[in-house]
């Protein structure tokens, strides 16, 4: 990997965990952070970064992204209940 497709990398888990902190609920919030969180150390663990795996993993987080964006807009048109934990 070169420089260039890191900092592409990270500006795409800031952007994750962005979208995923804005869920109304923290419970959410928590979940999708952990979840990207993990996803992110289980590709960096691997040392032999490929170029078709990398497009892959980054196709596929930017599919995660955009769930998230939806979610979150759904989430909180609609979110009733007021969490117990708030931010």
């Amino acid at each position: 990997m070169n420089g260039n497709q890191i900092k592409q990398l990270k500006k795409l888990y800031r952007h994750i965990l962005n979208e995923a902190s804005k869920f109304e609920n923290i419970n959410y919030n928590v979940y999708f952070s952990n979840k990207a969180k993990e996803k992110f150390r289980e590709f960096c663990s691997d040392t032999n970064f490929e170029s078709e795996k990398l497009k892959t993993f980054q196709n596929e987080c930017w599919d995660y992204l955009n769930m998230l964006k939806r979610q979150t807009i759904i989430h909180n048109l609609y979110h009733v209940d007021k969490p117990l934990v708030n931010k």
